[in-house]
This record gives C-alpha cells, sequence and structure tokens, in this order.
C-alpha cells in the first residue's frame, strides 16, 4: 500500500498538468457548446435591471451609466430602446427609495411559519394605507441570527402602492416583456431586497429553470453512478461465477470417485473377456482348418456378436459348408452367395459367403 501511494505522490505532478492541459483544451474549444447550456439552466448574463424613476420612467442603474465597461455579470446596460432588449429576457425592476416605505416589525419568534399573515395583521393598524391598497414584503432583520434564543424576531417590511406596481406592469406587458419581477433594492443592484409582485412568465421561467437544474443534476449524478454500478455489477458478476465453477467442482469431485470405480471395472471387464475370448476363438479357427476342405481358401473372416462371416474361394461350396458343420462350436451354417458356377472337385474355384452362428465355450 505504502508502495503505490508513493507511486501516486511522484506521478501526481504529471497528472496535474495533463489535467490542466486537458481542461484549458476543453474551456477553449467546448466553451461555445458549454455556455449556452449555462445560460439555459442558470440564465447566466440575460437578467435586465431597471430602475424606475418616482414619474414612472424607466432608467439603467447609475453605476451602469457611468462604467458600461464594469458591468456585473447578471446585469445588461440599458439601450435607447429597452423595450427591444427586455423582449424574452427576464427583467428585474426596483421601485425608487421614495416609493418604499419601511418598517420595523417585531414578531413572536412562533410566528415565524405563518409570517406572512402575522405581518398582514400587523399592517392593519400601523400601515397608513388600507391593505387593499398596498403591496408589501417581509425579510428577518439580519441581527436576529446574533440574539440567540430569544423569543421575539424583527422584520423588515417594505410597503408601496398596489397602484404604483400595477402601471408599472401594464407598461411591461404592453412593452412586450412577459417575464418581470417588480421589487426594492436598497442597493440598486441584484438580487432584489424585496418583491412586490412577479409576473406569470417570471414563475414559469423559475419554474422551468428549476426543472432544467433538477434534470441536469440528475443526469450528472447518473452518469457518476454509471461506473461505480458497473464496476459493482462486474464484481458481483464475477463472484456469482466463481462461486457456481466452485460449485460445479465440488460436485463434479464428488463425481470422480464414481467415474474412477466405473473404469476400474469396465477394464476388469474388458481384460477379463479377453482372457476368456481368444482361447474360444482359436478353437473356431482350429476348427476352420481341421473341417475345411484343403481346397478351400479363406479371403475374410470375421466374428461379429457371436456370428462368424467368411468370404472365400472353393471349387464347391457347398462342400466346404457342409464340412464346417461337424463342428461343434458353429451352428445354423448358411451359404449366403456364391459367384460363379462350381462343377466339382477339379473346376476352378468361385467365390462364396458364408455364415454360422458361434457357440464359444471354454477349452478344458
Amino acid at each position: 500500500m505504502s508502495r503505490i501511494l508513493n507511486q501516486l505522490h511522484s506521478e501526481w505532478p504529471r497528472v496535474r498538468m495533463f489535467v490542466g492541459v486537458g481542461l484549458r483544451w476543453w474551456w477553449a474549444e467546448l466553451s461555445w457548446l458549454v455556455a449556452p447550456l449555462f445560460r439555459r439552466f442558470w440564465h447566466h448574463a440575460e437578467n435586465v435591471f431597471l430602475i424606475a424613476n418616482t414619474d414612472g420612467k424607466l432608467s439603467a442603474p447609475v453605476s451602469v451609466q457611468e462604467d458600461r465597461l464594469k458591468q456585473s455579470e447578471n446585469i445588461l446596460s440599458l439601450p435607447v430602446n429597452w423595450q427591444k432588449r427586455c423582449a424574452g429576457r427576464q427583467t428585474f425592476i426596483s421601485l425608487d427609495a421614495e416609493q418604499v416605505m419601511r418598517l420595523p416589525i417585531t414578531l413572536p419568534r412562533t410566528a415565524l411559519p405563518s409570517m406572512k399573515k402575522a405581518i398582514k395583521y400587523k399592517l392593519i393598524t400601523e400601515s397608513p394605507l388600507p391593505l387593499d391598497q398596498l403591496c408589501f414584503d417581509v425579510r428577518i432583520m439580519p441581527q436576529n441570527h446574533a440574539r440567540g434564543k430569544q423569543h421575539d424576531v424583527v422584520t423588515d417590511v417594505a410597503i408601496c402602492r398596489r397602484s404604483t406596481v400595477e402601471a408599472l406592469n401594464k407598461m411591461l406587458e404592453a412593452a412586450g416583456v412577459s417575464a418581470s419581477v417588480i421589487g426594492f433594492s436598497s442597493d440598486a443592484k441584484l438580487p432584489l431586497d424585496f418583491t412586490f409582485l412577479t409576473s406569470r412568465g417570471a414563475r414559469e421561467v423559475h419554474a422551468s429553470l428549476r426543472i432544467n437544474r433538477f434534470l441536469a443534476i440528475s443526469a450528472f449524478l447518473i452518469c457518476l453512478s454509471v461506473f461505480p454500478a458497473t464496476y459493482f455489477s462486474a464484481r458481483w458478476l464475477t463472484a456469482q461465477t466463481h462461486s457456481e465453477i466452485h460449485a460445479a467442482r465440488e460436485s463434479q469431485d464428488d463425481l470422480m470417485p464414481l467415474y474412477e470405480q466405473r473404469a476400474i471395472i469396465q477394464s476388469a471387464h474388458h481384460e477379463l473377456a479377453n482372457y476368456i475370448a481368444a482361447p474360444r476363438l482359436s478353437n473356431v479357427l482350429n476348427d476352420l482348418a481341421n473341417y475345411l476342405p484343403r481346397t478351400t481358401w479363406l479371403h475374410v473372416v470375421r466374428y461379429e456378436n457371436g456370428t462368424l462371416k467368411i468370404v472365400g474361394y472353393a471349387p464347391a461350396p457347398t462342400v466346404a459348408a457342409r464340412s464346417l458343420e461337424r463342428s461343434s462350436l458353429v451352428t445354423e451354417v448358411k451359404l449366403d452367395t456364391v459367384i460363379g458356377t462350381a462343377e466339382g472337385q477339379g473346376s476352378a474355384p468361385v467365390q462364396f459367403e458364408l455364415s454360422a452362428l458361434v457357440q464359444l465355450r471354454a477349452s478344458p
């Protein structure tokens, strides 16, 4: 193990160099492909941020107007024809500070799960406008995180006129801006501190972003899980195969003694049969030599399953067959075929085929 770690430590600079070169090449060659994917899933560099003046006109933030070369990554500069620039993009509108009223409201910590309802109840007495004429949003003050387990929570509530928000939303819809978020930012930059109105298009964009991010993360996790799953599946299949091979070998090891005993028995049986049959067949051959006429010439003598077949030549095949019937070791002597015509003892020999049953018995 230590040798492997030492080898990895010695090879680490080279591996780091190759990985760095690969990442730089990947960024240089594939940034055109990766950038649209990031814009689709995270909408980087596609948001437009505008500020609504007290007279209802929209303008770019002062920092963007003064220095267009040092813009935030998520903020686009405002051109003269801002309607075309905002079309098809998510637009964030921040109301002017004079249009927003901020109230610190203290709530019990137990009211945090239903904070919106509690704030609405508080605004009935503390707001200068009726509830149906205002829009509000709330956030928890940062100093509450340092107070520990106190029972009260101080919230920061921003209030604006509903008519102002609705008029601004109608102007954006008339200009073709479908995805808009109207709120307030004290620093005149994204993200908004308070949100008063989110259009339907913006909600759809947020929902699609969540779905796209979920799909991207799921695909990434699936790709990461493919390699471990494949590795462990291969390991499991290997272990399963080894266990099956081991079981088969054990079963074969149990059967091997039986096969060996059967082979020994068959070998002994063949040896015994050869030992007993040899003298019996020799007796049959002796009878053939004794009883067949001397003018008979044997060409083929074959013994198969207790049957003796003879192919030979003789001047009188019938005489040869009758002579062989006198042997006590053969029975049912038959002259199967005769090729040619036999005229007698002095004639030319003709070919014949003869068969007989052999009764083998041990010689005394």
